[in-house]
């Protein structure tokens, strides 16, 4: 078998400890109300907030559940908490975050040129999948029957589990130590990564950056060229292409050189707030001169310098190799001892082990 993952996304701000957050700061207020003490002033007492509220979530996802009684003990001062949250009310503070789940929804859809119609089955996991405001705001994103069971959602995995039983099956697929059935696994570059490299010294020239996108009859020539006012950045991943890929960029160098990863700036909506756009920085070195290496005239093209960039199943972006290759000029020999026309023969050769050093 086999899964494909047609797009990827999600709205990293979102999530039930949003509702966790509202339903204890809706609970502070009650207290304070009652009592003039503000529980968000302490800690422990918000933290006692927060798992009440977590406990009161839970009671109230059940369907037919409509009040549930929230007991605090010593919640502060002393004092004791007793609140009963009806099912209104908690629906009530749930109603912002609930609004925020058809965006993603349709970004997806639209990304993977898919309609909800299209679609036979919609799998809801994670504990706060429970909650029926959230159930319903999902079926009627995917305008699904509102009058079947679980508003046409599936949840025939465990919501809790279900990540972590997946984990332990893609181990077994990894491990050399279980037979297990193929299953291939195709994810989605969910970031855009671009690449930036050092500009070339003014004495050497402009030197060019060619992109080989991976694929058998697949060569494409990079837009971006290095030297003065040229443009020295490329995406080497677009944003929900297969993965796991290797993009091979030829950068034309004599002398050790820098690449920098960096998320594209089209994934600053999609990163969480104050994230950094900087991946990793590679410093590729070991490749000597094309004079010390082949005894080449001065002034010829620097040699070519193949870079292997991965993206790996886990969305892990890095240098996987490099290879330095040279071009040697062979003279062919005929029949009766003469020599022909010479010949270019390109050598490939690994420096440093074949790869980049990382520099954090």
């Amino acid at each position: 078998g086999s899964l494909t993952v047609q797009s990827c996304v999600c709205d990293a701000n979102l999530g039930s400890r949003n509702v966790d957050d509202a339903l204890a700061n809706h609970l502070a207020d009650q207290f304070q109300a009652k009592h003039k003490l503000d529980a968000r002033t302490n800690k422990k007492s918000y933290l006692k907030l927060l798992q009440s509220s977590e406990r009161a979530k839970k009671n109230l996802s059940p369907l037919g559940m409509n009040e549930c009684l929230v007991t605090v003990e010593c919640l502060m001062e002393d004092l004791d908490f007793t609140y009963t949250l009806t099912l209104e009310a908690f629906e009530g503070l749930c109603a912002p975050f609930c609004a925020r789940v058809a965006a993603p929804i349709s970004k997806a859809l639209a990304e993977s040129n898919t309609t909800a119609g299209q679609l036979d089955a919609v799998e809801i996991v994670g504990g706060g999948t429970r909650m029926p405001c959230f159930k319903r705001a999902v079926a009627e994103a995917l305008s699904l029957d509102m009058s079947a069971n679980n508003f046409g959602l599936s949840t025939t995995m465990n919501a809790d589990e279900c990540v972590a039983n997946g984990c332990a099956l893609q181990a077994a697929i990894l491990s050399s130590r279980f037979k297990v059935k193929d299953f291939a696994i195709k994810e989605a570059v969910a970031y855009p990564i671009r690449l930036t490299y050092d500009q070339p010294p003014a004495a050497a020239g402009a030197a060019s950056a060619d992109m080989d996108t991976g694929g058998d009859d697949d060569d494409a020539e990079a837009t971006a060229a290095g030297g003065p006012g040229g443009d020295n950045s490329m995406v080497i991943f677009q944003r929900n292409e297969e993965s796991p890929k290797v993009r091979r960029v030829t950068f034309k160098r004599d002398a050790p050189f820098e690449v920098a990863l960096t998320y594209d700036s089209s994934a600053v909506e999609m990163l969480p707030e104050g994230c950094s756009l900087e991946v990793a920085t590679f410093r590729v070195t070991g490749m000597p001169t094309q004079t010390d290496a082949k005894g080449g005239a001065e002034g010829e093209d620097p040699p070519k310098v193949r870079v292997n960039f991965k993206h790996d199943m886990n969305g892990i972006v890095s240098v996987s190799s490099a290879q330095m290759m040279l071009e040697e000029v062979v003279e062919q020999e005929k029949e009766g001892g003469k020599n022909g026309s010479p010949e270019k023969k390109e050598d490939e050769k690994k420096e440093g082990g074949g790869d980049g050093e990382k520099m954090e």
